[in-house]
């Protein structure tokens, strides 16, 4: 099969090697049972992005159906999966059906290095959907979301790219983590001494910047000390956003929502993670495993975080950064930076 869109083809014909017999077109795209879980890689739009028009990429694999809706459900969701994600996140619909899902946009300046993770993106969906499906339907009471080629029927032995994970992803994350120390000194030199940084440093293997929130700030921390419960070693990315008196469980709802908007839709950033909510934050998760490892990348998810950080202040601040800057970049930066330190310190 070919497709008209680059990444698409490239994907089904080149890096997956999807086989004809297991997978159906859809008018987007297409899906295809590598297992027992079906997986659907789609184009959901176009938009503008660095001055290049992009194709939003989507990857979403089923996981479990018949959820009960209750903010049981979603605090559980929010307490046991999502703070924990790698590079998708949870989607739960009005029906009941549990999702796995990603979402980027794809232009020709990205394209060489964000098809590959694109491809890690739907390897790791494809090792987390049954584990996670059976996890809920016992904490929960759904089923799996397994399902059979409509034609060909049950798949009875995987695709090997169901098997990336157990056969490559995991065994790398026995070893030292690839970011060093001077990438994220060098980042935090070339891009975040201006804006949209408010505020950045680096220290060991990480670093920390401020965005404008609002009269507030957000944070964003990156560090590669902090191993995944599941792939071990690599980079964990979070960005932190103040809420105004939310509940745990409304919290939760909210990042659910949020994750509807950024996994399925629109990314306003690189939607590989997840949202979650705890200690009055909305926070977004991505952990990049070992295996993601790329030089350069650090540069292109800090400016996906800046285009996060600005869409959360529109969000819940109402505050896009309109007039954050005066014509020298810097004066109302600095004064946003007075403001929360000096509230930082109760005046």
């Amino acid at each position: 099969m070919r497709f008209e869109n680059e990444t698409l083809d490239w994907l089904f014909n080149e890096q997956l090697r999807i086989d004809p017999e297991w997978s159906v077109l859809t008018g987007k795209g297409f899906t295809w049972w590598a297992h027992a879980h079906a997986q659907s890689i789609e184009v959901l739009g176009e938009v503008e992005s660095e001055g290049d028009r992009a194709t939003l990429v989507g990857v979403r694999t089923e996981v479990a159906r018949h959820v009960p809706l209750s903010p049981k459900t979603e605090r559980l969701l929010n307490v046991c999966w999502m703070p924990f994600a790698s590079m998708s996140g949870p989607i739960l619909d009005e029906q009941g059906n549990l999702f796995l899902c990603s979402a980027v946009r794809v232009h020709d300046g990205i394209r060489k290095w964000m098809d590959p993770l694109i491809s890690l993106a739907a390897a790791l969906q494809l090792h987390e959907a049954p584990v996670v499906a059976q996890l809920v339907a016992k904490a929960l009471g759904g089923e799996p979301a397994t399902s059979e080629h409509p034609v060909s029927g049950w798949r009875r032995k995987p695709d090997e790219i169901a098997e990336i994970a157990r056969v490559l992803v995991l065994p790398k994350g026995h070893e030292s983590c690839p970011w060093r120390e001077g990438e994220f000194k060098d980042t935090v030199q070339r891009y975040m001494q201006q804006p949209p940084s408010l505020l950045a440093s680096s220290g060991g293997a990480g670093f920390t910047v401020e965005f404008p929130y609002g009269e507030d700030s957000s944070l964003m921390r990156a560090t590669a000390g902090e191993p995944h419960p599941v792939y071990g070693n690599g980079l964990l990315l979070r960005q932190s956003f103040p809420i105004n008196e939310a509940s745990e469980s409304s919290g939760a709802n909210a990042a659910l929502k949020l994750n509807g908007v950024e996994l399925a839709e629109r990314p306003s950033g690189y939607g590989f993670g997840s949202y979650c909510y705890s200690d009055g934050c909305i926070h977004f998760v991505t952990f990049l495993p070992n295996a993601a490892y790329r030089r350069g990348l650090l540069p292109n998810f800090y400016m996906a975080a800046a285009g996060r950080a600005q869409w959360m202040s529109l969000e819940f601040r109402r505050d896009g950064w309109e007039n954050m800057w005066d014509k020298s970049g810097r004066a109302h930066a600095r004064s946003a930076i007075e403001r929360a330190a000096a509230r930082s310190r109760g005046l």
